[in-house]
């Protein structure tokens, strides 16, 4: 994903920079820039938290299948009380009681 904010970016300067002079000015190119750079970076930002958050939720996932249970809070999650929703990202009891443990609390966590 990166790799393609970079090249939308690059196509999006080129473009920019290849207007003759007579329909946008330097400063109006100047800004044009200016705001894609903020839009690159701002996409940029929020991929790297998507990513980060989505190797929180594998390595967390990964010690719910391996290990005896995690900590959720109060709550110790294991294999044999509860069931991981991939659709919910959540811990959802096995029993009746209707737990419902989102996966975030869990990442706060650990």
């Amino acid at each position: 994903m990166r790799i393609v904010l970079f090249l939308v970016l690059a196509v999006v300067v080129l473009i920019v920079l290849a207007i003759s002079s007579q329909r946008l000015n330097w400063r109006s190119k100047l800004s044009i820039l200016a705001v894609c750079v903020v839009l690159f970076v701002t996409g940029f930002l929020y991929n790297v938290d998507d990513e980060r958050r989505s190797n929180d939720i594998q390595v967390l996932l990964t010690e719910f299948n391996t290990k005896d249970s995690i900590n959720c809070g109060d709550l110790n999650i294991s294999k044999k009380s509860y069931n991981y929703e991939f659709g919910t990202q959540s811990f959802v009891a096995k029993d009746k009681s209707g737990i419902i443990i989102p996966i975030q609390k869990c990442l706060k966590e650990n």
